[in-house]
């Protein structure tokens, strides 16, 4: 598929594409504003307390299943959103869902479940993890998701809530 920005630059010999900078851009924004709106907006309280715990959201008056409505199709718009900003730099193939959703299994596991900044600090740790051994191994490209899921494995071995999780009690 044909890049929406066509062109690069060069920082120290390396070649940045625009279409690279537009997705760190696009991804950026998209954070931000996904922050703004679960942060500072009556819905986005309704989301975080339904997420918590439906049958008590549902008890202060929240409408559960108008809320899961809204949450999907936020999904879906940031799902088309991304697709139409990452598939100009990747290969179209049938499997090529994979290993993005592996890396964000482990970057939510990572950075604890509901943690927004946990997510943030796993990806960038798993990020540079992946950038390091392509950089180091330049022929060992294969290896960057297993050493992703190395890092995430001996992070919950430490601490098996996550970086920035919660320890939760098992309710009687």
């Amino acid at each position: 598929m044909p890049a929406l920005v066509k062109g690069y630059f060069t920082i120290l010999e390396v070649k940045v594409f625009y279409q690279q900078l537009l997705t760190f851009v696009v991804a950026l924004i998209i954070l931000g504003a996904l922050r703004l709106l679960l942060m500072n907006t009556k819905l986005g309280l309704a989301i975080r307390s339904t997420a918590e715990d439906r049958e008590v959201a549902n008890l202060m008056g929240i409408n559960e299943s108008r809320v899961a409505m809204i949450t999907m199709g936020i999904s879906v718009g940031l799902a088309a959103v991304t697709g139409s900003v990452v598939v100009p730099l990747t290969t179209i193939s049938p499997f090529m869902w994979m290993h993005p959703l592996i890396m964000m299994m482990a970057v939510v596991v990572l950075g604890g479940l509901g943690s927004i900044k946990g997510s943030f600090t796993g990806a960038y740790i798993l990020g540079f993890a992946e950038a390091l051994v392509v950089f180091l191994i330049p022929m060992g490209s294969f290896l960057k998701g297993s050493v992703a899921l190395s890092i995430m494995i001996l992070v919950l071995l430490i601490r098996p809530e996550g970086l920035f999780g919660i320890a939760f009690e098992e309710e009687r």
